[in-house]
């Protein structure tokens, strides 16, 4: 609260990223937790409970009143632009898709596309790294319909300002799913994850 205060003071607006190092507990009833890296990807993008944990969060953060501007995060217009989750997508990275109950889930999901497209395609064995045409569309199907939701939500509860699902484009498929929101944001990052100051060259 007091960060955005001082950012405001200063002219400085921001980007609120909802979703980027959370940590699911157990306590949170979210199953094997332990084994769920930053923000669960990329079960958080299809797994119901874990989607209702973010929409509380989503709930909360906007409906926040901060004490020091007397502005709720919704109503404050040092806040300019917003994602959903950061770096968390269905397809650039290569995730196993194996953590239970998280890949049952998901078999069901699949299973449930199907039937409703009328494709025959063995998702109860199928590998969830595959790009070929069906399992994209059924990923790009999911993420979209993932990103409506929160993004719904969110202008339902009075946030006015864009909003993106993701922070990069790195494929097709993934830029597609992005039109379910505002914009869509790709950028690079100059430092390399360091400042690198002793370094010759910098």
């Amino acid at each position: 609260d007091y960060l955005i205060y001082c950012l405001k003071q200063e002219g400085i607006y921001c980007y609120l990223d909802l979703m980027t190092y959370r940590k699911f507990k157990s306590g949170d009833d979210v199953p094997n937790a332990r084994l769920l890296g930053d923000s669960a990807k990329p079960y958080s993008i299809f797994s119901r409970r874990l989607i209702d944990l973010q929409k509380e969060f989503i709930n909360n953060i906007w409906n926040h009143v901060n004490p020091y501007t007397g502005l709720a995060y919704k109503d404050d217009p040092v806040i300019i632009l917003s994602e959903i989750t950061n770096e968390c997508d269905l397809f650039t990275r290569r995730f196993t898709f194996d953590i239970e109950p998280y890949h049952t889930e998901l078999v069901g999901l699949m299973k449930e596309w199907l039937a409703e497209e009328g494709l025959d395609y063995p998702a109860a064995t199928a590998s969830f790294q595959e790009q070929d045409d069906i399992m994209v569309r059924f990923k790009m199907t999911l993420q979209e319909r993932y990103y409506r939701e929160l993004y719904t939500l969110m202008r339902d509860i009075g946030v006015k300002i864009p909003i993106t699902g993701t922070n990069w484009s790195i494929d097709t498929a993934n830029a597609l799913t992005q039109k379910a929101t505002d914009f869509d944001d790709s950028h690079a990052y100059f430092y390399a994850w360091n400042w690198g100051e002793f370094k010759k060259g910098n």
